[in-house]
């Protein structure tokens, strides 16, 4: 693999901003240091701040006095946030900042910062009483909500589909859309569903209520309700295609629940029936209309990861201090103890199958001679046989 890495950088000395290009051959690299490199690069979707431990192996050299070989493949890339010296060392934003301007007071944010993430982190925390929970009076019910909520948020972010989004192609067999398993997406949806539907216990929107109410530190409370404000704004908007023109006529709320209604929790009333297919006959593919969906949900997903993270840590320091405990088993339903360890009977048949298929072809490989390197072979074809037979197959009489 050859890469070419393109680094925003700032002198110290010119005050001024370049660009820095680097290149590497990782066929010139130790085996090790080689799939290190290559496995850094192609775990992840993007990029990530990891490849930094390699930065000493890459050789400053401009792009256009690099020949690239036929046949090999190669990689131009870059590192979002990432911005270094003169002398190939790291410094932030609002370090080059400063000394371009000669302002000490200049504070720089990363793109994608919203005016009330700036106000977080610019406000100071409110001082914390003595005794806090003479003043935080959360209700029972309101424990249980906020524990709810961090148990089922923290699963969701766990799931496969939260971080694996579906593709939608589009080729000669016209539009068509790459998931992970459907056994995933079912599961993914069954824990949303606890944190969006207004009548559960633990939703999101009772959760940042509780929150902001009663806990002391404004600087969070207030980022919490503005997230809860921009929620609400997101479901009441006019659903659209990856947030591209046209809008539909149809809100995120009314696409989230029609699957809901129709695919996943319930089964489908003539109502929420009909709701499917004008947003279907409106949007013109199925294979659109799920991508839509899954991108809405995995919006909203990420309006509950938002917020889990400051309540997850204000509930702890709450219930360390004394407060009120959960009056539910808020423990997550996960794989521990036994759980997790037995095969379906689809994985004990396949196994069985291996074992017996294993056995099978020793004594055919033994009865053969043992020729040399042919013992894979006779395992395969015994597998076949087996296979064949029905062996590993339930038979009704």
């Amino acid at each position: 693999m050859e890469i070419c890495w393109k680094i925003r950088g700032f002198s110290r000395a010119t005050k001024d901003f370049f660009d820095r290009y680097l290149y590497l051959d990782t066929d010139a690299l130790r085996p090790v240091d080689k799939h290190r490199v290559e496995h850094c690069i192609e775990q992840k979707g993007s990029v990530s701040r990891d490849l930094l431990q390699y930065r000493g192996l890459f050789q400053d050299e401009q792009p256009t006095k690099v020949s690239f070989k036929p046949g090999r493949k190669w990689r131009c890339l870059g590192i979002e946030d990432y911005l270094e010296d003169e002398a190939g060392n790291e410094i932030s934003v609002t370090e080059a900042a400063r000394i371009q301007t000669g302002n000490e007071n200049i504070v720089a944010f990363p793109p994608g910062y919203r005016p009330h993430d700036i106000r977080l982190v610019l406000s100071p925390n409110s001082p914390i009483p003595e005794k806090p929970l003479d003043y935080i009076k959360l209700s029972q019910a309101e424990v249980d909500t906020l524990a709810l909520f961090v148990r089922d948020a923290n699963e969701l972010v766990r799931s496969p589909l939260y971080k694996t989004s579906p593709i939608l192609h589009s080729d000669e067999r016209g539009e068509w859309i790459e998931t992970i398993s459907v056994e995933f997406i079912r599961s993914f949806v069954t824990v949303l569903r606890r944190l969006y539907m207004e009548n559960e216990p633990g939703n999101y929107l009772k959760a940042c209520g509780a929150y902001s109410q009663h806990f002391l530190n404004k600087r969070l409370t207030d980022w919490v309700d503005v997230e809860k404000e921009l929620y609400k704004s997101f479901l009441s908007s006019a659903a659209s295609f990856g947030g591209l023109p046209p809008e539909y006529s149809f809100t995120n709320k009314r696409l989230i629940d029609i699957f809901i209604y129709t695919k996943f929790a319930h089964q489908p009333s003539r109502e929420r029936a009909k709701q499917l297919n004008d947003c279907l006959l409106e949007v013109g593919n199925p294979a659109k209309l799920e991508w839509m969906f899954h991108m809405t949900v995995g919006h909203i997903a990420a309006c509950y990861r938002n917020v889990l993270s400051v309540i997850d840590n204000e509930l702890k320091a709450y219930l360390k201090l004394g407060g009120t405990p959960p009056s539910l088993d808020c423990a997550p339903y996960a794989n521990e103890g036994g759980h997790g360890q037995q095969l379906t009977e689809e994985e004990r048949q396949q196994r069985t199958l291996k074992d017996r298929a294993e056995k099978l072809g020793n004594d055919l490989w033994r009865e053969a001679g043992s020729p040399r390197d042919e013992l894979p072979s006779y395992i395969k074809s015994a597998a076949a046989i087996l296979s064949s037979n029905g062996y590993g197959r339930e038979t009704s009489n």
